[in-house]
């Protein structure tokens, strides 16, 4: 199920850093089996869940805006339960796990495509850091449910786009081009 990260439209200073709340939200939600109408959680039970799920973050990791993707895992295994695995991101390692069922976490910059260009035109004007989850691939895409922009649902990006912006994120977080996957404890 997708959310955007203000699904109220209030795209606050607060709102600008839920992107790993929401995807830990609509994964977490994925996995507990949650059904929605047009698979969209509504936006006041989305807005509250990634309060909480913010709230945690920062009593955690007091002052980190920006998490690493072993911060969200462990984020999605205090809400969910789950067991994160982080491993490297290869076009083919993101479709595996896709096939399998299982969404996956990408970080990336949102100005990092090719040439420093948007990855989105939906995108403002700043180069920030984020997380997308992908749920979905064709010969052609891979298929996101990007919590950052209100066009997000299904959003289509090409490989060379996700894998430019993850290359450009490494100098800002100092993870290299990683992928974030988590699978239910029994």
């Amino acid at each position: 199920p997708y959310t955007v990260q203000a699904p109220t439209g209030n795209w606050d200073a607060a709102h600008e850093e839920y992107c790993e709340a929401a995807a830990v939200l609509m994964v977490g939600r994925y996995y507990r089996g949650d059904k929605y109408p047009n698979d969209k959680i509504p936006p006041s039970e989305a807005d509250a869940a990634m309060a909480q799920i913010v709230q945690y973050e920062r009593q955690t990791w007091p002052g980190v805006l920006d998490l690493s993707l072993d911060k969200v895992g462990q984020t999605g295994n205090q809400f969910y339960s789950l067991q994160p695995t982080v491993s490297p991101a290869t076009l083919d390692n993101i479709k595996k796990a896709i096939a399998d069922g299982n969404p996956v976490i990408i970080p990336v910059m949102t100005h990092g495509g090719p040439g420093n260009t948007k990855i989105s035109p939906y995108y403002s004007a700043g180069n920030v850091y984020h997380v997308i989850v992908l749920i979905g691939y064709d010969p052609q895409k891979l298929y996101s449910d990007d919590a950052g922009i209100s066009q997000g649902q299904n959003y289509p990006y090409t490989w060379d786009v996700l894998s430019a912006a993850m290359q450009a994120q490494q100098q800002h977080m100092g993870q290299g081009s990683v992928m974030l996957t988590f699978s239910k404890t029994s």
